[in-house]
């Protein structure tokens, strides 16, 4: 089954959850992905992104749990807030360039996720050790639910934001002592991970950090 939406310069609708098309082929002129468009289509498999997409909303594809590869326009500027979060089946993404904004709890509940492909010249953000952090180390955003069992938070990082590594399948999780912050739902599902060290200048631990 394909979805055609055959539209132009459209913002989608705040939500559209009926769909169980196999297929979401959207046409090259949407600019924007509206909150919550896709949200919980779980019968979704590929979503053809189209060429000159500037913003995907918040929870845009929450529980799209039957995508498992996306690769992003280069026009992407911004991702909203747990844009893609539970998106289980979801293996690998590419992040462009000029993506300069990412909302926290992007990856949230995203356990097959293996790896975040992010462009060498986006100047907002960085790889490390598979985490996606800001380009000056200071936030981790998100780690890869699949991408090991042992997890160690880059030196100099001072926040770990919302969601950013729940549900992943890590054991052991170490901590800097320049962390200043883990926020809510953190570590949130880790099932099999152990009580961490915890950094002695710690300020904050949020709302199920570690439930």
């Amino acid at each position: 089954v394909i979805l055609l939406l055959s539209l132009v310069m459209i913002i989608l609708p705040q939500i559209i959850s009926s769909i169980s098309s196999l297929l979401a082929q959207l046409p090259d002129t949407i600019e924007k992905i509206g909150s919550s468009a896709f949200f919980s289509c779980t019968r979704l498999e590929n979503i053809n992104m189209p060429a000159n997409l500037k913003s995907i909303g918040s929870l845009a594809f929450f529980n799209c749990r039957a995508v498992e590869e996306l690769d992003l326009p280069d026009t992407l500027q911004s991702i909203g807030k747990s844009a893609f979060s539970y998106c289980s089946g979801l293996r690998r993404i590419y992040i462009p360039a000029q993506t300069a904004m990412i909302g926290t709890g992007v990856f949230m509940g995203c356990s097959a996720l293996e790896d975040i492909e992010l462009s060498g010249e986006n100047t907002q953000y960085r790889i490390i050790d598979k985490g996606l952090y800001t380009y000056d180390g200071s936030v981790l955003l998100a780690y890869p639910g699949a991408a090991g069992e042992e997890l160690y938070v880059a030196p100099g990082t001072e926040r770990v934001t919302y969601g950013a590594c729940a549900a992943a399948g890590i054991r052991y999780v170490s901590l800097p002592e320049s962390l200043l912050y883990i926020g809510n739902y953190a570590f949130y599902s880790c099932n099999e991970l152990e009580a961490p060290a915890l950094p002695d200048g710690l300020l904050e631990i949020g709302t199920h950090a570690f439930d």
